[in-house]
């Protein structure tokens, strides 16, 4: 009889084996679903859009979780990188490492999320199945939003066409890549190629131009080679035994002893040996149950203690009767769900009214360090930053980096999305002091943005001194050499239209370009009170005697007089002197001079000249044309003569 229940035991337990072996096999495609709960889409942020790729999840605890992708999805990222963990928030991630020659990268997220990690594969042949997951761009056209979630990733499947080498860089050795016919397209790009056991065998790269059916993906190998060049270890094996597999274990051996005892003891019985049967039967199950109840109890303290607290939670199967000998264990799991939730206010909360049991102390900063990470990709960087603070004059993990980092990104939030170009240029320069990483280049950067910004608003001169500053970085010597000539013209312009302040302005900005020297000497003339020495500038514009208006200006209202006193010779010989008048003499302040001639004829001993002609009591009575520095032509009005005087 017990032989019959020992078999039918067995057959019963070998059959659900089989059962299950066999809906495994059937259920392939469910094992490629399940990996895409890892897949993830990367957004790289630009100062003008940004661009999106795809990724998968290949390594999470409770450290840090990491994301593989393409390099070139975030090679031109100049503002911010960040990985989609549900509809509505993104977590931030950083470049860890990077392969240009493979374009392959991996991405370190500012916190640690409940990801599971993916198995690689690297035994792929021609003609396996494949399945290529992803984001492509093109398939948000198909929806209302925006995919961001797993459940939103594209599944395309195929088979491996052929292996084969390639160079992907112009400098880069060949790579081993899988030709495939599984779509790829943009938005693809650095995620998954799974193999019909959801496992990773390489990573969706590009597909070829004016082709159909022709599709590339790196192969894992090489992505494998890349992890060991760079030392980041990745251990994706469950080598922990299976509590479940235990218990039955337990229950088996328990079984076996219950039935060698009947079977030796028992086997003709009567009644008081049965009731004597049903008290063992009863005490082997509270064995099993206390068995496996401590065992599972354990196994969760375990668990938690590596804060692996959905696994946890899964054990703890009698928690009214847990809650008697520890009833903090239930909290201190729930506490930790709420952390792995991002619910990380409320964990805080959670495990400050446990703060005596087990490690509750240390996940109150976790939590708040978690919470930092979270409000800096949420653009609240001011409290990320005081909350990083705190936690940085605690020493814990490595806060003060985050600190810098979340200062770092704060910057270039205010450089490339609030245009606030003073804040990111402070930031930048504190970050500097403190030997920060590429601070140098983005105070460079800020100044370089800042330019290109006062150009589209025509304000030449103020970008061309911030380029200036920066002559070496980018294409900066390319745009000062074009905003030289933009001053320049602009600077003629208005000197043309006499606006001389705004002139003087520009050419001083560019006084070693072309002519710009000459312009302010003129300038100085027409702006006479930038001059100290009023000789000084007489001197300086007979030097340019013949550019623009040089000439006219020494007949101006502001030096005719002092140009023109002295003696001038005609060619006769006769002198003809300009002279002051004798204060007792100066009747009209707009009367400085006055000419004694010999044979040009005289209307008075005063006159008025502007713009080159002489007035006597608003009458035209000459009119000079300076011909060089030192000689002139004098027309005279009234016997309309043209006289040649000379220095």
């Amino acid at each position: 009889m017990f032989k019959r229940i020992l078999y039918l035991f067995s057959f019963i337990f070998i059959f659900a084996l089989l059962i299950n072996l066999s809906f495994a096999a059937d259920t392939v495609p469910k094992k490629v679903l399940l990996s895409t709960e890892s897949v993830v889409r990367v957004l790289s942020e630009y100062s003008d859009g940004y661009a999106t790729g795809s990724g998968f999840v290949i390594k999470s605890d409770n450290k840090t979780t990491l994301i593989a992708t393409n390099y070139h999805v975030v090679k031109d990222n100049p503002y911010n990188i960040s990985v989609w963990i549900d509809e509505e928030e993104t977590i931030n991630a950083k470049v860890l490492a990077y392969s240009d020659q493979k374009d392959i990268c991996v991405l370190e997220l500012s916190y640690p999320i409940f990801l599971k990690a993916l198995s690689f594969n690297n035994n792929s042949k021609q003609g396996d199945a494949v399945f290529a997951v992803g984001f492509p761009s093109a398939a948000d056209y198909l929806s209302d939003k925006e995919a961001h979630i797993s459940s939103d990733a594209t599944i395309t499947d195929g088979i491996i066409s052929a292996i084969r080498e390639t160079t992907i860089s112009n400098h880069g050795q060949s790579i081993k890549l899988f030709q495939i016919n599984a779509a790829i397209n943009s938005g693809n790009s650095g995620g998954p190629l799974f193999n019909k056991n959801g496992e990773v065998i390489g990573i969706n790269t590009y597909g070829i131009n004016d082709s159909q059916g022709i599709f590339g993906a790196i192969s894992i190998s090489e992505f494998e080679t890349f992890l060991k060049d760079n030392s980041i270890y990745i251990s994706n094996k469950n080598t922990e035994i299976n509590i479940y597999i235990v218990i039955v274990l337990i229950v088996l051996i328990v079984l076996f002893i219950f039935i060698f005892l009947f079977k030796n003891k028992y086997k003709n019985s009567n009644n008081n040996k049965k009731i004597q049967l049903i008290v063992i039967v009863l005490i082997c199950f509270v064995i099993i149950l206390i068995c496996s109840y401590l065992l599972c109890y354990f196994k969760a303290i375990f668990l938690v203690k590596q804060e692996k607290f959905e696994e946890a939670k899964k054990l703890i199967f009698l928690s009214e009767i847990t809650k008697l000998h520890d009833s903090k264990i239930c909290q201190y799991i729930d506490a930790g769900l709420l952390l792995n939730n991002r619910k990380f206010e409320e964990s805080k909360k959670a495990f400050s009214s446990i703060s005596d049991y087990l490690n509750s102390k240390e996940m109150i900063k976790e939590s708040d360090y978690r919470y930092a990470a979270k409000l800096a990709d949420l653009n609240d960087f001011e409290n990320s930053i005081n909350i990083y603070k705190i936690l940085a004059e605690n020493n814990y993990k490595d806060s003060s980096e985050k600190l810098n980092d979340v200062k770092y990104r704060f910057g270039k939030y205010n450089l490339y999305q609030l245009n606030n170009y003073y804040d990111a240029n402070m930031i930048f320069l504190d970050l500097f002091k403190l030997g920060y990483e590429d601070a140098d280049i983005m105070i460079k950067e800020t100044k370089y943005i800042e330019a290109l910004d006062l150009i589209e608003k025509e304000e030449y001169i103020k970008a061309y001194k911030e380029l200036n500053t920066i002559k070496d970085y980018s294409d900066s010597k390319n745009i000062i050499k074009d905003l030289k000539d933009v001053i320049y013209l602009d600077g003629k312009n208005l000197y043309y239209q006499k606006e001389y302040k705004e002139s003087f302005k520009y050419f001083n900005t560019i006084s070693d370009y072309l002519d710009s020297q000459k312009y302010i000497e003129l300038l100085n003339a027409h702006l006479y009170y930038l001059s100290n020495d009023k000789k000084e500038t007489i001197d300086k514009l007979c030097e340019i005697f013949y550019f623009e208006d040089a000439s006219q200006i020494l007949l101006s209202y502001s030096y005719k007089y002092a140009f023109l006193s002295g003696y001038w010779f005609s060619n006769d010989g006769q002198y003809y002197v300009f002279v002051e008048l004798d204060n007792n003499h100066n009747q009209d302040k707009y009367i400085d001079k006055y000419i004694l001639t010999s044979n040009i004829p005289r209307y008075s001993d005063s006159f008025v000249i502007e713009d080159g002609i002489a007035y006597s009591f608003n009458t035209p009575v000459y009119e000079f044309n300076l011909l060089t520095p030192d000689s002139m032509q004098v027309f005279c009005y009234k016997n309309g003569y043209t006289y040649t005087l000379y220095r």
